[in-house]
């Protein structure tokens, strides 16, 4: 029964207009401050603040979004991409101190997928489908003898410098095979020596190098679910260190090598969770619900930076110290106008099927005033064939709980996220069976 109470009716343009959200950051090689991205009132700049006294000041301005922050090794350079309209950016950098800004490359045209400073600072690294598909580039620091490493039909992603310097790991979208199917791919820094690495698996992804360079952290399906497994760079072996119960992904390397930190999937939500390298003790951390993002350990391996989102607030960046449990958010994407208490949090729910199948959905109550007992539900169901209903912010959900409405928000059997149970929830290959036994099957009628 829903008792009536007063509650703020929003309007479409409150959840949409007055966001600002955070999209991507980068620590000072010292710890001490954060260079992120941000969306305006027209557009997304670049800020940096200390992370004691979070007071950002921005460094970038005028038309056009600055985007994906990075600074040097020796603190002095912030790159970033700067965009002037859809199809059409360039790699600058500024100071952090005098704010002066440089042009590093002139390619008029392309977008970029990752950047990353060789571990001297002597050259930055990136992805730009400039020429066609995404390839992997190289460019000095003062923007000269860019050259590009990979070429083909495929695409490279994220590319990322070894703590050498000599080589390079990326991973690759295929054209051939399965759709969907990626690749961890290694190179020298003058473009030879290519070579794909990591087990079998429909898709190998999101590399991370350990201190010492001999191992590499990653995410792999191999197993039906993701899991993260360390890759033995002289052996060629994998030790996986999570097991096929939830879908993991991401990890990163504390700079002390003692441990990993990834992201855990459970009924919609990614949350952090830590793992000892040796253990493979694990210990969820952070925010309880909502998605976790980004990540970057500060150099004393003692805190981690990220962005999150939850269906109470867009994409922000938070600090959590992992000794104390301390969990700070740093930045606020919603208008001072919404009072985060007039949003809805949803429930975590399971119901049967006609099978006695589990479905786990998210279930958003009003609390708007209701009028009856029973309010107007609405069913909202996510795309696919193959994905999910995730924990974050839905302003358009926002905006139906606001008016009154009940929203269901249910993982139907073929959605992702059931870890080892995946293969057991789906429907045949959602092209070998009777269409009207995947429509008997659907656990939303």
């Amino acid at each position: 029964m829903y008792k009536t109470m007063k509650h703020r009716r929003f309007k479409p343009e409150e959840l949409i207009n007055g966001v600002r959200t955070v999209e991507g950051f980068s620590l000072s090689p010292d710890g001490e401050f954060v260079a992120f991205a941000r969306q305006t009132e027209v557009n997304t700049q670049i800020f940096i603040s200390q992370i004691e006294e979070f007071r950002p000041v921005q460094l970038t301005e005028g038309p056009g979004s600055n985007s994906l922050p990075c600074w040097s090794p020796d603190g002095s350079q912030i790159a970033f991409i700067h965009g002037v309209d859809e199809g059409k950016s360039d790699l600058f950098a500024t100071s952090p101190t005098n704010y002066e800004i440089r042009r590093l490359t002139e390619l008029g045209k392309g977008g970029f997928c990752g950047l990353s400073w060789s571990p001297n600072g002597n050259h930055l690294a990136f992805s730009s489908n400039y020429e066609g598909s995404f390839d992997i580039y190289v460019v000095q620091s003062d923007g000269k003898g860019m050259h590009r490493l990979t070429s083909g039909s495929e695409n490279d992603f994220d590319p990322r410098w070894s703590p050498d310097g000599r080589r390079l790991l990326f991973y690759s979208r295929l054209s051939k095979g399965p759709m969907g199917r990626y690749e961890m791919r290694l190179i020298n820094r003058d473009g030879a020596g290519l070579q794909a690495i990591g087990p079998e698996a429909n898709r190998n992804a999101w590399g991370s190098w350990s201190t010492d360079g001999k191992i590499i952290a990653f995410g792999s399906n191999k197993c039906g679910c993701f899991r993260i497994g360390l890759l033995d760079l002289q052996t060629n072996e994998t030790n996986w260190l999570t097991g096929k119960e939830s879908n993991c992904w991401t990890p990163v390397w504390s700079p002390d090598g003692t441990r990993l930190a990834c992201q855990i999937e459970k009924n919609g939500s990614r949350r952090i969770t830590t793992v000892k390298i040796g253990t493979g003790e694990m210990k969820t951390v952070g925010p309880r619900s909502g998605l976790c993002s980004d990540m970057e350990f500060t150099p004393d391996s003692s805190a981690l930076l990220f962005t999150h989102e939850g269906p109470r607030n867009p994409f922000d960046l938070w600090h959590l110290d992992l000794d104390s449990g301390d969990l700070r958010q740093l930045t606020n994407a919603l208008p001072d106008s919404i009072d985060r208490k007039d949003l809805v949090a949803p429930e975590e729910i399971c119901y049967a099927s006609f099978d006695g199948l589990e479905i786990p959905a998210l279930l958003y109550k009003p609390s708007a005033e209701v009028n009856s007992e029973l309010p107007p539900a609405v069913i909202w169901l996510h795309g696919g064939p193959n994905y999910q209903t995730y924990n974050w912010w839905h302003p358009r959900i926002q905006l139906l709980v606001s008016h009154g409405y009940l929203v269901l928000a249910p993982d139907f059997r073929g959605s992702t996220g059931y870890g080892e149970e995946f293969k057991k929830r789906s429907i045949g290959d959602w092209g070998g069976g009777d269409l009207k036994d995947v429509i008997a099957g659907a656990d939303w009628l």
